[in-house]
This record gives C-alpha cells, structure tokens and sequence, in this order.
C-alpha cells in the first residue's frame, strides 16, 4: 500500500511550541484581566508570529493536507499558543479541522465547542466591526448553552458557566466603548444592567461551586482510586472558584466606567470591587492569582485616589523575590501600576519612581524590553526625568548636570517607547517633541545597527500574514467569479502576489542585513532569533537548500536556544519538501538529510512532543521512497507501546510485506516442489521482520484508537501475512493450526477486527475491495482451522461464503472474481492437506468432501459449482505424491472433481469463453487421474473450436507431457505435436515456439515453450540407455544454448534460473557438451 508525503509536517515544523510563560498560566487562572491591562498585553504579545502562522494555513506551503496517521496532536497547547499570540481567525479554523481530525487527543472532542466559544469571545475584543463582534458573541453564548445542556457533569461545567458570564462582560464593555461616540446616558445604563447582570450569574456559579465543594470530604485518601478522582475533582471546583472570584471583583472595578467619575456610584463600585480583590488576597495570599488580585486591589485605590493606600499594596508586591519568571511578570505590572500612583499629582515622587524603574530596566532580559508593560514602565521613566529636570530648573541654585542628565535619559526613554508602535508610540512621540528631539528620521536610510535591521525585519515580516491573507482570498474570489470577472481580479491577484513577494523579500533582506551588523555585544538568543526568522523566510521563498543550511546550523550549533527545536524541524521540512522534488529517482541525497535531520531531532529532543511527532510522520515518507530499513528504524526508535509506534509499525509492517509480496512474484518457484511458495518461505528476513512489526503494532494498538481506512487495512495486512505464513512449507501443522486460531481472533476481534468492523458498517470498512478481502482472508482463516473445530469452523465458512458472493455481485466481473477466490482456497486446502500428518489428513478430506457435496447439491451458480470442482482437484492433490501408481483416495477426489466440472458443464449454460476455460481445467484434472487419453480427446475438441488459442495449446502440450511418464513416446509428440497442420491438432512445443517467437506479447511463452523441448529431451533421454540417451541430452542441452544465445537474459531472473537448473540437471545426467 502507497502513502501519500505527510506534506501537512509544515504546519507543525513552523508552529511555534515554546512554553508559555508563567504569566499566560497565571492568566488562565484568573481568567479575565479586563482591559486595564491584559488589553495592552494581548496587542503587544510576539506579534510577529501571526505572519508565520496565517502564511502557513492561508499561503498554499501545505500541499495536499494528506492524514497523518500517526502523531495524536497537542491540539490545547498550540491552540492556546494561536490564542495567546491574538491568532484567533487561525485559531477558529484550526478548530474547525479538529472536527475531523483523527489525531485529536482523547477528550478533545467533547470540549471542541466551548473550546470554540472561548476564542470567539476573546477574538471579539480584537473586532473593529460592532456587527461582528456582536455575531461572534452570539455563536459564543450558542456554543456554551448548548455545551451546558449537554454535557452537565463535565469538568468544565463551571468554567463555561464562568464563559457565560464573561460574555455579559464583553457585551457591557461594546456598550461602554459605544458611549464615547453619542447616547452615552442610554448606553451606559444599558452596560451597567449587563454588568450588574453579569454580577449576579457570578454569584451563582459561585454558590454552586461552593455547595459541591462541602460534598467532598476534607480528608481524602489518595491511594485510593475513586477519592483520588474527587481530589482531582476538588481542585478543579478550587479553581473554578477562584476564576469565578476574580470576575465578579472585575465585574465591579469595570461597572464604575458606567457612572460618572468621582460620583457616589463611582466610588461605591470601586470600594466594593478592592473589598472582593482584598478577600481573594486574603484567601489566596500563598497563590499567584491572591498576588494578582492584591495588585488589582491596588489598582482600584489608585482610581479612588487612595494612592498611599494603593503604594502600600503595591510595595508588598515588589518585595517579592523576582524569580521564578512568574514573579517577575507580576512584579514587572505591579511596578508599571506603581509608576502611575508616584507620579500622580498628590504624590509627586519622582526619585523613587527613577529608582525603581532604572534599576528594574537596568535588570530586565533583553527579549523583554520592548514588552507592553516595560514600554509603559520607561514611558513613565522617561515623564519621572522629566518631572526631575523641571523640579531643579526651579531651585536657586540649580545643578546644571543632574538638570542635563535627566533630560538626555528622558528624552533616550521616550525615543526608545516611540521607535516602537503601540499604543504608547503617539504619546512618547509627543513627548519627545517636547523635550527637543527628533521624531522623525530619512525614512530611506539603511539601518545601522543590529537592532534596527531586526526592528525593520519584524514591520515587513508583519506585513506578510494580510499579504497572505488577500492572496487566499483572491485565489477564493476567482474559483467562485463568473468567467467575465475572471479577468479583474487575476490582474488584482497577480497584484497582490507580487505584493507578498515583495514583503517577503523585504523580511528576507532586513534579517540578513541584521545578521551582518551582529557584533560582540548583539545577545545569542537574539541572533539566533533572526536566524530562525532568515530560515523560515527562505523557506517561503522555496530556497529549501538555504533554508536547511540556516535551520542544521542553528539546531546543531545551539542546540539550547529557543528556536532551536524549530529551526531543526523547519530543516528536516526542507528536506522532505526536497525529496518529493526528486520524485522516485536519484533521491538518495534527500533521503539521507531526512535520516540525519530525522536521527538528530529524535536524539537531541528525545520523546519529546517534537520528536515523536518528526519520527512518526517520516516513517509513511520512507515507506513511500521504498526506504523501508530507515521507516523501520524510526518506528522501532519511537516510545515503546505508544500510540504513535504502534502506528508506525503497522504502516511499516505493511509496506514490508506488500514489498515481500511483489518480489516474491518476480521469483520463480521450483516446479519439482509441490508445496505453494509465500513470502515467509522465500529464505528471507524481511517477510518475519514484516509480521513480527504488524504484529507488535496490533498488540500495542490503544483501543481507544480511532479506527480509519489505514488501521482496518494494516490490521487486514497482518491476517493475510499471517495466512501464509501458515501456508509455509518451513510450518508444522500444529503450528499452522495456532496461526489459524490468531488469524480467526484478529479478523473477529471486536475495535479492529475487519469483520467486525463490516458487521457495524463503519465507515473505515466502506470500500468494496476491503469488504472482499476481509471476507477472502476470514474463509481462508476458516479454512486452514478445520482441524481445530471443523464443524464450527466449516459453518463459519459456509456464512463467509455467502457474504462473499454478494459482495463480489452476480456480474461477469464478481464470478471472475470469486473464480480467483475458489481457485486460491482449493489451493489452501491443498497446501493444508500436504502438511497434515497421515492420520488427520484422511478426517480432513473427509470433512471437506462432505462440505462440498452439500454445496454442490445446493449451488446453482457457476462459481460455486467451480469451486467445488477445483477443491475436490485440491482433496486429490493431497494423497498424490507423483508416483506412477496413483493413491486410490487421490484417485477418488480426481474423479469427483471430473464429475463436479461435468456437472457444471451439463447444468449451467456458460458463455463459451468460460465454458472454454471449464473444460480446459477439466482435461487438466483428467491428466492428473492418469487419463491421458480422455484428456487429450477433451484438448482436440476444444482446439477444433479454438485452433490458435495458444494457452490451449499449451496445455495440451503439457498432456502429452506429463502422458510421456508412462509412454515416452509421448514426449516427441509433445514436442513435435499431433496432426500440427490440421484443425484440432495438437501443435506442440516446437510450433508453439516458433509462432511465438516474434511477438513480444509471447515472450514468456516462448521462453517456456523452448524449456519444455529441452526438458522433454532430457526426460525422453532418461528413459534410454547409451548412445541414444547421450544423443538426447545432447540435443536438450544445444536447445537451451542456443536459446540463450538468442535472448541471453532471458527476459529476466525466472527462466535465467530454470534454465540453469536444466542444465545442472543434464550435467547431472552425464549429457553435457564437452
């Protein structure tokens, strides 16, 4: 079976899987920090990432999105990191295709719609549009009731109750915004209502939580596995609790924007809100969110003007440790809040302001600095200096130096937060007017420095997502156009490609420029930073070989920067795009770079969600470049017994034996051997390593793996590999009977088994071709397990017998198939009989002749009756060991199955063609019965009808051939024919190869047609003595010679080596010329 290149790998090689930081985590613990400052944050987080994101669902670099197979995706982690970085259209999409994803984790499904609702509520913050913000809200509060009502015992019950409440609060804040524009009575009473309704959904969710809360024990015992689960439980509730808190607190902070400032309402609302915020610290003091809502507290009296009150909160904050990076987060938006309170009116105190912010800015990470809050905080530094120069401008005796100073670090402040676009960008610059400087600069001037290079990189790099997004969009609008707007807006989508060209080629160079101006002083993790940039964008841009220098370099060299793991994925994409380029030839360059890139992931990062996530997709890409050692390799490299190797091994292990398969067709089989040849018997490795790795990976298989197309025909694979390794010669029947038994419980077994899967109807067994092969390989099963229970087993069989027949259909094409199928299961029967001890073959023959007899009386169609024929041929087979007196139950079955064929000639009226065949099958079988004679009168009646049919003269040349083991005569009429030249005559080998021979179409039978002369004349020399069989080998050998001198290849390895054997054979003989 063929895989189609996991193309869809890019999406996850350039998603962005850093962790989050502490700050995201503890957002999600609050839930809602309102406007006053997550707002800020939301816009100014890594903005940059959307361009790499969008490019790559809207930019056309995932080619044809086959199913990966094998990787379960970390569906919440790179959706929250979609949501974190404001990526929500994206996001929604992504969601969207998680409805029909097959690598959706295990309990995904169930929340895949409040997961929806949540995102469109966050992304209606970022909507320009009122109408669409409205709408989003609406499918959001859709979502959540319908969740609510459907899922009334999920874990996140509370949380989408919590949802529901958070959406009043999105819906009074639209009304706020809206009161700035007219109507502002109205529509602030309007939000007001909402808040207040908000409010008291809060306060129900909150007696809710509370009420399950005193159900459960306060000691419980984790050893035990059901208090365990209400532990778990417990915590849950703990948290949805705090959430629930926290938005009600928020709920009333905000609620004072619907009043009028300084009003009673006013201050009573924000008097309630930092008496909630103080309640939660008190409660959760030990807890990051009670250090957040301590921080909230502070922010509620700075509004009242309490600013001391505020400062005091505020202080405890900082003299908290600024490790771990969730402290320093808070501490980071504690101290932005802090600036305000300083340098308010009534305070005034710039000094400690300066302090502070210049040492926290001294302290701060470089890859910080440019965040919203540490913009805010040297915004503020810079309005502290400035308060600094003006106070000793109005002394007596003013110090000229600190006056200076302090403007020069103001104004350096200032231009920093105005070089940066935001929201504080006008405001800096107004300041920076102010103090005399420049606002701008020659907007055509190279950068200069390292970090203007990168500062220009970021804006065109931020360009390329709605580049990309109007190039879909284009591309959208003509696929859907009449013909007459076609013209238009080709010539706007040729525009806005060239667009996307042109700002990606803008990034490109801006990066590389920045490269360049690196010096000692630029940071590592900045450096490394553009060169992950200078990567992906070669990639965009199809350079796949530069961007795989950039990605090994990065990924080798810093193996601990935190693009590393990207950049190495971003490496091994290039590669893979790069071998699919090559097509099937001269590809080994491109395989050996996925191996390498492959190999270094899997040991740097080892069973990380990257490397297992590299391991499994490369493994159905090597299967398609036929390299089936390193598809191996990299499965057996995958976490033992884990979901995605026991994939992995099933795909591999399938591959390996559909490749033992088709070489085992090109080899040719002895024919002095009566057992039937198979992939497991060929002498080779790969057919065991085959069923040993469909085997592993069927045993591993989770069950609640979700079954597809792939699994049912890689869990069918391993019941046909099993088939014939029982029908191996190296097998005892003992132990062919134990591979029966296993075969009989993977096909019935009730997640993967295909007949089971048939029986439920599921969709993973829709294909006809599967149905039929399920139900082939389970009458086969059946079959080979009679002796195990042959009455059970043989009704199974019957029951398999008929669903094949009306699977296969009543038309020409399904007989011809269920032909094939008889003619194969006879020769399972024959192959089971010739392993089975003497005593159990006698029983066996007898259950199948009974079987067959009740099917015969019973058929009335053509196939059944044919099989039945060809089984009884099957039974024969089995007690015929060659010898010239013929064993009398072999005897036995022959004559039945003449009888069986007669029967079916003389009661079914057969189109001539497969009355033809019927009857040619017939003559065979009476060849077999050493009726010679009959057999060959059969042969001329057909060939009257018939005279040039060649496979008919084949097989009759072959009856005078097997006639000449009892009449050696025969074997010069085999070769030289009967009556050659007349109608119904036989032609024989030498006719047979010289009509032929100058037809390509033929050239198989001429190659054995020239086989069979020499092989009669060395059988015809056997049975002489002297100069006459000397004469005879002569002539064998010279007939093989000089065909090998004609055609030296011999049309390939099969008749190279039965031409060999011959020869060995006459050497053998004494015949051989010297």
């Amino acid at each position: 079976m063929r895989y189609p290149l996991q193309q869809k790998y890019v999406e996850a090689v350039l998603a962005n899987r850093q962790n989050q930081s502490a700050e995201a985590g503890a957002g999600d613990t609050i839930a809602v920090e309102h406007r006053y400052v997550s707002s800020q944050t939301e816009r100014g987080q890594q903005i940059w990432l959307r361009s790499l994101l969008v490019l790559l669902f809207m930019g056309g670099l995932l080619g044809s999105c086959c199913k990966p197979i094998f990787a379960e995706e970390p569906a919440l982690e790179f959706l929250d990191g979609l949501r974190a970085r404001g990526y929500h259209d994206t996001a929604l999409e992504y969601l969207k295709s998680l409805e029909t994803s097959r690598l959706l984790p295990a309990g995904m499904r169930d929340v895949l719609g409040y997961e929806t609702a949540l995102t469109l509520v966050i992304a209606s913050r970022d909507s320009s549009e009122l109408e669409e913000r409205y709408k989003m809200l609406d499918e959001a509060q859709f979502l959540l009731r319908e969740f609510i009502a459907a899922k009334s015992r999920h874990p996140k019950l509370y949380a989408a109750r919590s949802q529901l409440g958070n959406l009043i609060v999105e819906r009074a804040r639209i009304k706020v915004g809206e009161a700035g524009s007219g109507n502002s009575k109205t529509l602030r009473a309007e939000a007001r209502k909402l808040y207040d309704q908000a409010f008291e959904e809060c306060n129900l969710l909150e007696a809710a939580v509370s009420k399950e809360l005193d159900l459960i024990p306060k000691v419980l015992n984790m050893r035990d596995r059901e208090e365990a689960k209400l532990a778990e439980r417990r915590k849950q509730l703990r948290a949805d609790n705090l959430q629930t808190e926290l938005l009600a607190a928020a709920i009333r902070e905000e609620a004072a924007d619907t009043v009028a400032a300084g009003s009673e309402a006013w201050t009573d609302y924000l008097v309630e809100a930092a008496g909630l915020y103080d309640a939660i610290y008190k409660k959760y003091r030990s807890r990051l969110a009670g250090l957040y809502a301590r921080m909230y507290q502070g922010r509620c009296n700075h509004r009242l003007g309490r600013t001391k009150d505020a400062l005091g909160h505020y202080a405890e904050l900082l003299d908290q440790p600024s490790s771990p990076e969730a402290f320093w987060n808070l501490k980071t938006k504690t101290l932005r809040l802090a600036m305000d309170s300083w340098l308010a009116p009534q305070e005034r105190k710039y000094v400690e302001a300066i302090k502070q912010a210049s040492r926290w800015v001294e302290a701060a990470p470089r890859s910080t600095q440019r965040s919203p809050d540490m913009l805010a905080i040297r915004l503020s530094l810079a309005v502290a200096l400035q308060m600094q120069a003006e106070e000793y401008e109005k002394r007596k005796s003013p110090d000229v130096a600190t006056i200076r100073n302090s403007y020069e670090e103001s104004l350096k402040n200032a231009r920093f937060v105005a070089a940066e676009e935001g929201d504080l960008q006008e405001q800096a610059a107004e300041l920076v007017l102010g103090l005399g400087g420049r606002a701008v600069g020659d907007p055509d001037a190279l950068p200069d420095t390292f970090a203007e290079a990168q500062k220009e990189g970021k804006k065109s790099l931020d360009e390329i997502g709605p580049a990309a997004q109007e190039v879909a969009n284009l591309e959208a609008r003509s696929l859907r156009s009449q013909p007459a707007e076609r013209e238009a807006i080709g010539q706007q989508l040729d525009k806005a490609k060239a667009n996307l060209a042109f700002v990606q080629k803008n990034a490109l160079a801006s990066y590389r420029l920045a490269m360049r101006l690196a010096d000692l002083d630029t940071p590592p993790s900045e450096l490394n930073l553009v060169r992950y940039f200078v990567c992906y964008l070669y990639f965009t841009k199809g350079q796949y070989y530069d961007a795989a220098v950039v990605g090994d370099f990065v990924a080798r060299r810093f193996p601990q920067s935190a693009g590393a793991k990207q950049c190495a994925k971003i490496s091994l994409a290039c590669y893979l795009k790069m071998l699919e380029s090559a097509g099937g030839t001269s590809n080994s360059f491109e395989i050996e770079h996925v191996a390498e890139a492959t190999r270094w992931i899997a040991e740097q990062w080892q069973d990380t969600p990257e490397a297992i996530e590299s391991l499994a997709t490369v493994v159905p890409i090597m299967v398609n470049a036929d390299a089936l050692e390193l598809a191996s390799e990299f499965a057996q490299s995958l976490p033992e017994a884990s979901r995605e190797r026991a994939m992995a091994e099933l795909v591999t292990g399938q591959a390996l034996w559909a490749a033992q398969l088709t070489r085992q067709q090109s080899e040719p089989t002895s024919g002095a051997s009566p057992s039937i040849a198979t992939p497991l018997s060929a002498g080779k490795n790969d057919g065991r390593d085959a069923l040993d790795l469909l085997l592993s990976g069927y045993e591993h298989l989770p069950k609640d793996t979700r079954i597809d197309a792939s699994v049912a025909t890689a869990v069918l694979s391993l019941a046909q590999a099993l088939v014939a390794n029982e029908q191996s010669v190296s097998e005892s029947s003992e132990k062919a009977s134990r591979n029966g038994s296993k075969v009989v419980e993977i096909l019935e077994d009730e997640t993967f088994g295909p007949l089971a899967l048939i029986d439920r109807e599921h969709e993973a067994a829709q294909n006809p071709i599967f149905v039929q092969e399920s139900l082939r390989t389970a009458l086969q099963a059946y079959v080979s397990s009679l002796d195990s229970d042959p009455v059970a087993m043989m009704a199974k069989a019957q029951d398999m017998m008929g669903k094949l027949r009306q699977s296969v259909g009543a038309d020409d094409v399904g007989k011809r198939r269920m032909l094939a199928i008889y003619v194969t299961l006879a020769q399972t029967m024959e192959s089971n009989l010739a392993k089975a001890p003497p005593q159990s073959r006698k029983q066996m023959s007898g259950v199948f002749e009974a079987f067959l007899a009740a099917l015969s009386a019973d058929a009335d169609d053509p196939g059944t009756l044919n099989w039945v024929a060809e089984t009884f041929a099957s039974l024969g087979s089995g007690f015929d060991d060659g010898g010239k007196a013929l064993d009398a139950n072999a005897k036995l079955y022959y004559q039945k199955s003449i009888d069986a064929f007669q029967n079916l000639l003389g009661q079914i009226n057969l189109q001539p063609a497969l009355q033809t065949q019927v009857r040619a099958r017939m003559a065979e079988v009476k060849a077999k019965n050493r009726d010679y004679q009959g057999a060959m009168s059969d042969m001329r009646q057909l060939l009257k009808v018939n005279p040039a049919a060649v496979n008919l003269q084949v097989e009759a040349a072959k009856v005078l051939q097997q006639w000449g083991s009892v009449d050696s005569a025969k074997y010069s009429d085999a070769i030289k024919g009967v009556r050659s030249s007349e109608k119904g005559g036989v032609w024989g080998w030498g006719k047979i190869a010289n009509a032929t021979m100058p037809h390509a179409q033929f050239r198989d039978v001429f190659y054995e047609a020239r086989y069979e002369i020499a092989a009669c004349q060395c059988a015809r020399a056997m049975t002489l003595g002297g100069a006459e069989r000397t004469k005879q080998l002569a002539a064998a050998e010279k007939t093989l010679a000089l065909t090998e001198k004609l055609y030296p290849k011999l049309g390939g390895e099969k008749w190279s080596l039965r031409y060999e054997e011959l020869h060995d054979e006459i050497k053998r003989a004494g015949g051989a010329l010297k």
